[in-house]
């Protein structure tokens, strides 16, 4: 991982957000690493593009038709190494479902 590493802290979890880029002969890859201390949580990825990703957090075993995921999505500035982070519904509750991640209003 890079050194570009980003934390949040607050009373109820601990969670280090990771990331960086790698170039392939195929092309340029994004990879993100989440760690979540204070709780096991699934993690789904969905990198539909080069500038536009979505994470999605859940217990484990949660189905992705659920409402019951937090999403956030991710808009990487095109080379600019911008990154804007926004969540669905524009909060952190765990009331999203996965499946619908892009007909979602993120802010």
């Amino acid at each position: 991982m890079s050194d570009a590493a980003y934390r949040f802290n607050s009373a109820d979890q601990d969670i280090r957000l990771d990331a960086d880029k790698i170039t392939t002969e195929a092309g340029e890859v994004h990879r993100l690493r989440v760690a979540n201390e204070a709780s096991a949580l699934a993690y789904r990825f969905d990198e539909i593009s080069a500038t536009l990703a979505y994470l999605g957090h859940a217990q484990i075993a949660t189905a992705t038709s659920a409402a019951s995921w937090r999403i956030q999505q991710f808009v990487f500035g095109n080379g600019t190494g911008d990154v804007t982070v926004t969540w669905a519904d524009g909060n952190a509750d765990f009331d999203n479902v996965w499946d619908d991640r892009a007909a979602l209003s993120y802010s």
